[in-house]
């Protein structure tokens, strides 16, 4: 059984919020639910996939011998929480429920760095598939499903400029300590390319989550830390020097789900009659920088040391 799509997975954990009945909720409900997901050929079939990945994953379990009742567990709860505030870490956590995601986060954490073939690259394909297989238990299609995953809730890196997968789970509000991060920071702009004494945020990002095995969302949450913990150390701006921009090298994070009810409340007040399909998804490019206090910065020039 390969997995979902996040995509999927969060569109379905949605409506599921829009359509329980306290800590519980019918199987036909469920039915109906996967019925609007889009067009599928065999409904049946796949409403039994995606409740063998809900079970699995210890979110919902059959009332008793009713097989017509399903109840919402607490860790689906968690995980609507965490999803809810935003808080990527906690959401990693209750997706490692599912065995396969587990079996996959063991194995990035093992290998530190995978190389994501390239689609005409059949042969290296199959090889890494095999691979997968035989040492982690995990098809090809289930790997190529979960980095997207990881990605979304930063537990890796996806390194563009290498096309690597990189593991990233090495954070949390205390790793690495500010000071680590502020060394490695200084020392990954020593080393990159740089206009008037500007360096690009990203490009910064990009050699540092690779150093300290920490996300793009960890590098973004700490760089806020730091610019807040140390003010005047570096030199900060919105303005892109006049540069050439790749804009192949896609950062992708789930959007809090208190951000996409705030804007189905702004849809209605405006008298909206058909609401927009969420995005569950914010999709940025890596040198467009990160968000500084509110603020997208794409730029950082170090004031105290150079």
């Amino acid at each position: 059984m390969d997995p979902i799509t996040v995509n999927k997975l969060l569109s379905v954990a949605d409506a599921i919020e829009e359509h329980r009945v306290g800590n519980q909720l019918t199987s036909a409900a469920f039915n109906r639910i996967i019925a609007k997901q889009g067009q599928v050929k065999d409904i049946a079939r796949r409403v039994r996939d995606i409740l063998r990945v809900f079970e699995a994953s210890r979110f919902l379990v059959p009332k008793g011998l009713n097989q017509e009742v399903l109840c919402l567990t607490q860790d689906y709860q968690n995980f609507i929480s965490a999803w809810n505030s935003g808080n990527l870490l906690a959401m990693n956590q209750e997706l490692a429920n599912y065995p396969p995601y587990t079996r996959f986060l063991i194995c990035l954490q093992t290998e530190k760095t995978i190389r994501i073939p390239q689609r005409q690259d059949r042969g290296v394909r199959e090889d890494l598939g095999r691979y997968l297989k035989n040492k982690y238990d995990l098809t090809f299609v289930a790997f190529d499903t979960f980095r997207t995953w990881v990605i979304c809730v930063g537990q890796a890196y996806l390194s563009p400029f290498e096309e690597s997968l990189c593991w990233g789970g090495e954070w949390d509000e205390e790793r690495p300590s500010l000071e680590c991060f502020k060394d490695t920071c200084y020392g990954s702009y020593c080393q990159i390319d740089k206009t008037s004494g500007y360096a690009n945020l990203g490009r910064l990002a990009d050699l540092v989550c690779q150093k300290l095995c920490i996300s793009f969302q960890a590098f973004e949450m700490k760089m806020n830390q730091f610019i807040n913990t140390f003010p005047g150390e570096v030199k900060l701006a919105p303005a892109t020097i006049r540069r050439e921009l790749s804009r192949r090298f896609q950062i992708t994070t789930i959007r809090s789900r208190r951000e996409i009810l705030k804007e189905r409340v702004a849809a209605k007040l405006r008298g909206v009659k058909q609401l927009p399909q969420s995005r569950w998804l914010e999709h940025r490019y890596l040198e467009d920088g990160i968000h500084v206090n509110g603020k997208q910065i794409k730029l950082i020039r170090w004031e105290a040391k150079s």
